[in-house]
């Protein structure tokens, strides 16, 4: 991605997203017949509404249903409120996110893939996390999802182990903020 286009990219909180914006991406994403990745953009017959309350509540309290944290959802989006991507920080690892998940989620709409935007998107997120204060952050991917591994390893990660998940090969890296 040349450096023009990344500055016309932004990450967004959540509550900044138009409805019309995300119809457009989860309407590609459900249209490719695809998982929709991070999981917390899945609207899984929710309106744009419901899913804001799910994206506030989420934010506050966590999944309680799935055994997760609370986590903030950024949309990266064009000038023009395009949205590209998605990447979901959760605040702290719990033991099913130590296992699968970390505390970063990710996920590129499928026509905008191929052009860096997962390396651009996961490297302002990070920056972001540094100056709030953390130190680190852990990542995991499919053994089979060597294009997400380049992308966590080009961003800093370095891989810990390669533990089995409900019977999947899966990677986990951490990557140490300080020096993002």
């Amino acid at each position: 991605m040349s450096a023009t286009e990344q500055a016309r990219l932004r990450l967004i909180h959540h509550c900044e997203l138009s409805e019309e914006a995300y119809l457009d991406y989860i309407a590609e994403w459900e249209g490719a017949g695809e998982k929709v990745v991070p999981g917390a953009t899945r609207r899984e017959g929710r309106s744009f509404q419901e899913m804001a309350e799910k994206w506030k509540s989420e934010e506050r309290d966590g999944n309680p249903c799935l055994s997760y944290v609370p986590g903030t959802l950024y949309f990266y989006v064009e000038a023009n409120g395009r949205v590209l991507g998605a990447i979901h920080h959760r605040h702290y690892v719990n033991e099913r996110l130590r296992a699968c998940g970390g505390n970063v989620g990710y996920g590129v709409r499928p026509s905008a893939r191929g052009r860096g935007i997962g390396r651009a998107m996961l490297a302002t997120l990070l920056e972001r996390l540094g100056a709030e204060g953390f130190d680190r952050v852990m990542l995991t991917c499919d053994e089979d999802n060597p294009a997400s591994a380049r992308l966590i390893e080009a961003c800093g990660g370095l891989l810990e182990d390669k533990p089995l998940f409900e019977g999947i090969p899966i990677r986990r890296y951490w990557i140490e903020l300080g020096g993002v």
